[in-house]
Order: C-alpha cells, then sequence, then structure tokens
C-alpha cells in the first residue's frame, strides 16, 4: 500500500476486510493447513473475532500445507466429511 501501518492507518483500517466483519449474515466454516506459509496466522484471529461477534463460525486446523492435492488421506476424509456436514447443516 506504499505506507506503514503507523504513516496511515485509516487506509488499513478501510483496506482491511476484518473491519467489515461485523456485516457477515452467513455462517462461515474456516478450513487451513498450519504448515500453510501463505496464510499460516490468519485462520485464528479470523475465528476468533467472528465469535467475539457472535457469528456462527467453525474452524478446522489440519497439519498439513496449502493445497489439499498433497495432504494426507486422513485429513482429506475427515475435511470432505467436515464440508459436506456444513452444507447439510447451513444450507
Amino acid at each position: 500500500m506504499a505506507t506503514t501501518l503507523w504513516e496511515n492507518k485509516e487506509r488499513y483500517i478501510r483496506n482491511s476486510p476484518l473491519f467489515d466483519f461485523q456485516n457477515i449474515q452467513v455462517p462461515v466454516l474456516i478450513v487451513q493447513g498450519i504448515q500453510d506459509h501463505l496464510c499460516s496466522d490468519e485462520a485464528g484471529s479470523i475465528f476468533t473475532s467472528l465469535n467475539r461477534l457472535g457469528k456462527t463460525a467453525e474452524l478446522a486446523l489440519y497439519d498439513e500445507g496449502h493445497w489439499q492435492g498433497t495432504w494426507k488421506e486422513e485429513n482429506l476424509k475427515d475435511y470432505y466429511d467436515r464440508v459436506l456436514d456444513w452444507f447439510n447443516k447451513h444450507l
């Protein structure tokens, strides 16, 4: 953003989806491989923020990387079962 948070705090707030979480009106399922180097710290803070706002959210963490194509079979099975259960419950 060509500036730091400390130089332009309002710009960071305007560009962060975190500050719009109060507008979420649907249940949210968050799935993350904890070895994911692209977004390793985001799932927990998103889940916590949604819970503090009283939103319906579920967090599933797997000891895996970013792409499900490389996940262990037992984790893939759990992942797909969890997604199907989520759809059955919330759709």
